[in-house]
């Protein structure tokens, strides 16, 4: 009613400036920007920069352990581990101590075709891994294979390991497979 006169007197209508309304398109739109950051997964990492945690970085997978016996051997004798191709796999390696090495693989890798190698003066035995599964996930234990009790005729390192394996890369390469296209169960 503008203009109009309550008691002989005119009124004339404000407008009150409301800044809650003013401020609803910008407050909603910061709102969704809000919630589609936090739901698209990068908050994690930026959250970890900025307060330097690292809570949600995932462990390492456990190792894959392989053990074993070479007979023969002095100890601190060396047991490398090679790749089906021939490569030697890098920071991977036992050493004998009292006629016994382990040798730790990296959890999160999987190999096929592995093969041993122990070399000392005067001496020298191999054994072949046919398979070794990675890890299925990061909460499983350290999974360790004796080649004592896993596989048969490849502990202890020997003349008898060494005979096993150049054998069975020898029935590998003759199939046309190689040592990586042995299957786990040779």
């Amino acid at each position: 009613m503008r203009g109009a006169s309550v008691n002989g007197a005119r009124s004339a209508s404000v407008t009150v400036f409301n800044p809650s309304v003013a401020n609803e398109r910008p407050f909603i739109l910061s709102l969704i920007a809000v919630f589609v950051f936090f739901g698209c997964g990068l908050e994690g990492p930026i959250i970890n920069r900025a307060t330097r945690d690292r809570s949600t970085i995932l462990p390492k997978a456990a190792d894959n352990v392989i053990t074993g016996a070479v007979e023969g051997a002095p100890d601190g004798t060396r047991v490398e581990a090679f790749s089906a191709g021939g490569e030697a796999l890098e920071g991977v390696f036992g050493i004998v101590d009292q006629g016994r090495f382990e040798v730790r693989f990296p959890g999160n890798t999987e190999y096929t075709g592995v093969a041993l190698q122990a070399r000392w003066k005067g001496g020298q035995a191999l054994a072949l891994v046919p398979a070794l599964p990675k890890q299925l996930s990061v909460l499983d234990a350290e999974r360790v294979i004796d080649l004592g009790q896993d596989a048969e005729g490849m502990s202890p390192l020997s003349a008898r390991s060494t005979a096993f394996t150049l054998v069975l890369w020898g029935k590998a390469i003759s199939e046309g497979k190689g040592p990586a296209g042995l299957s786990a169960d040779v």
